[in-house]
């Protein structure tokens, strides 16, 4: 293999590439190690030893570092197969697809595996409860294009690229606590917020919710403890506040 974390040499490639430091990997690793063994009832070694196939990733951490890559970069899985030199683009696929639920299982047995879902409000504050202030965003992953044309259309978002949408709820100290589904086409941030969120109910009242301007109206739909969102510059007005002047640094002749 070609590629691989063996290969890193610092902690800005380390982040780059899989998205944390050496040293949450290798946390993250025997994690996901004693996950596998969890599934699969033996250890990656004994599996492959059982096989009959050529083994892919010969232990956790390729097998990890290649997840983490295929899920930081948004490689095509055409490119994922020629950076780690496997057999070809449904490969690529085959591992990232059972490699998820092991990273899964690993997240919830370290107690950091983000919310999916609410089944009501009690349920949302019980679970936000140690926060007082929660960071709504969107947030898109680049998918790789369909060949079949219809699923293209649906797909389509108005970009270059494809990409999946997801709304994310952060704490302050930027740890992810609630992905939600994912959004294919010309999905907004705001509507999926009204889609996973109904309007209708008072999820945010007890909390104080900073948002960007993809979340204009926000205030007309969701009571909340307070508010921190951006001004937007009306058309052809200046903003509610004077910019300072800058200072003219006089020259004097020595």
């Amino acid at each position: 293999m070609s590629f691989g974390y063996t290969g890193i040499r610092n902690e800005r490639q380390w982040k780059a590439t899989t998205g944390m430091s050496q040293t949450k990997f290798l946390e993250l690793s025997q994690a996901f190690g004693q996950a596998f063994e969890g599934i699969y009832g033996c250890s990656i070694q004994e599996r492959q030893s059982n096989s009959s196939q050529e083994a892919t990733f010969r232990s956790y951490e390729e097998m990890l570092f290649f997840l983490l890559f295929s899920l930081k970069s948004g490689l095509t899985y055409d490119a994922l197969w020629r950076y780690f030199r496997l057999r070809d683009g449904s490969t690529a696929k085959t591992n990232q697809t059972n490699a998820l639920p092991i990273l899964k299982a690993a997240l919830s047995n370290l107690g950091l595996m983000p919310k999916r879902s609410f089944s009501s409000v009690e349920d949302f504050e019980t679970y936000f409860a140690q926060h007082d202030t929660l960071l709504v965003d969107g947030t898109e992953q680049q998918i790789q294009r369909s060949k079949d044309n219809s699923v293209q259309k649906a797909h389509y978002s108005g970009k270059k690229s494809h990409t999946a949408k997801m709304l994310v709820i952060s704490s302050v100290a930027r740890t992810i606590l609630y992905i939600s589904r994912s959004y294919v086409g010309s999905a907004h941030d705001f509507g999926i917020l009204k889609d996973e969120f109904p309007p209708e109910k008072r999820w945010f009242a007890r909390f104080k919710i900073r948002l960007d301007l993809g979340f204009l109206g926000f205030s007309d739909l969701y009571p909340c403890k307070q508010l921190y969102i951006p001004i937007k510059k009306p058309k052809k007005q200046a903003l509610p506040w004077k910019p300072k002047k800058k200072t003219k640094h006089k020259h004097h002749n020595g």
